[in-house]
């Protein structure tokens, strides 16, 4: 986001502040904002209060067009979590019981455990990121909005995702593929590319991992199922810089 987008934005929403004693969180969050859609973010003292609004701001876009589906996710306390590039996984309190997965730079949430997690550097693309070609924040809110805000506020649509996924599995899409291994990847992939935000493979072969599909013009080319359902949650507006992908 540009620093007068940022500004403007705390403006009308406020800035970053210590966590409220009522939301009864781990003393290990040290900062804490609410984004204008309702969802609280919360992180330690390293990271920056700007990465606070472009989180905040980019699931304000993701929850713009369904309403059912964000105040499913207000009312299950929806909450993101944000880890310094030198954090790692289990010094989040909520997932210190995975050490093997301290791989990761984000996890998603989902239906009693709404709460997903992503790494700062990745939202800024710095050059210690790992996931420079894929924003890692809306496949993992993604993860939060499908099993959380979908299963509890548009039960037909779950239902819908599973039998899309089927329908894929069926026809020898995404073989290969992250997204293809399972409903759950199927979605957040898509979210992915449905905000040209994915990554791909450069010989566009599937590699366990990626295909050559890696944004909306793509993935409405090669499954249109998949393509309608994020059509039907989410927007088609951009994502915020640095992730503000046209194409």
């Amino acid at each position: 986001m540009l620093r007068s987008e940022i500004d403007a934005y705390i403006q009308k929403h406020g800035r970053v502040i210590t966590p409220p004693p009522e939301l009864g969180l781990h003393e290990f969050y040290k900062k804490y904002y609410k984004s204008a859609s309702g969802i609280h973010i919360c992180s330690s003292e390293k990271v920056k209060d700007d990465t606070f609004i472009v989180v905040a701001s980019v699931a304000d876009v993701m929850l713009s067009k369904r309403e059912d589906i964000r105040q499913a996710l207000i009312e299950q306390k929806c909450r993101i979590g944000i880890m310094a590039a030198d954090e790692i996984t289990t010094d989040i309190p909520e997932h210190s019981r995975f050490p093997q997965l301290n791989w990761a730079r984000g996890l998603g949430g989902y239906k009693g455990n709404a709460f997903s997690t992503c790494g700062e550097e990745n939202i800024w693309r710095e050059e210690n990121d790992r996931y420079k070609r894929e924003y890692i924040l809306p496949h993992e809110f993604g993860h939060t909005i499908h099993l959380a805000g979908i299963q509890v506020g548009a039960p037909d649509l779950f239902e819908e995702i599973k039998d899309a996924y089927q329908e894929a599995v069926s026809k020898g899409l995404w073989q290969n593929t992250y997204a293809g291994s399972n409903e759950a990847e199927y979605f957040a992939e898509g979210v992915q590319f449905w905000f040209n935000v994915g990554n791909y493979t450069l010989d566009g072969k599937p590699n366990g991992v990626h295909n050559h599909v890696h944004n909306r013009k793509l993935l409405k080319e090669y499954d249109i199922r998949l393509y309608n359902i994020m059509a039907d949650v989410f927007p088609e507006t951009l994502l915020p810089k640095p992730w503000d992908i046209d194409s």
